[in-house]
């Protein structure tokens, strides 16, 4: 587990110095399978896809680059409403009421 946590990081390190950019802890991995890749493979494009904003990890994150990252205005705005949950059963039926009323 350390040895997974390590390698994440230096990834998150090594693309926010080379590009500025904060990636989160699913697209590191990504990053350094296609870096990883193209050593056993020769230079080759790749794309990887981010699913997830850098600030679902926030916390991780600032411990990892050792400073605070920016949060955008709008997610800001999220955090700060008041959350909405409603308990019921797991059956579709119980779900189709809540949505459509």
């Amino acid at each position: 587990e350390f040895r997974r946590v390590l390698f994440r990081s230096e990834m998150i390190l090594q693309t926010h110095d080379q590009f500025g950019y904060v990636s989160d802890p699913h697209t590191a991995v990504a990053l350094a399978s296609l870096s990883d890749f193209r050593k056993k493979h020769g230079p080759i494009g790749g794309c990887v896809l981010s699913t997830a904003h850098a600030v679902k990890f926030y916390d991780e994150l600032e411990r990892i680059l050792a400073n605070e990252i920016s949060m955008p205005e709008k997610i800001k705005e999220r955090l700060n409403r008041q959350g909405h949950s409603q308990d019921m059963r797991p059956h579709f039926e119980d779900l189709k009421q809540v949505l459509v009323g």
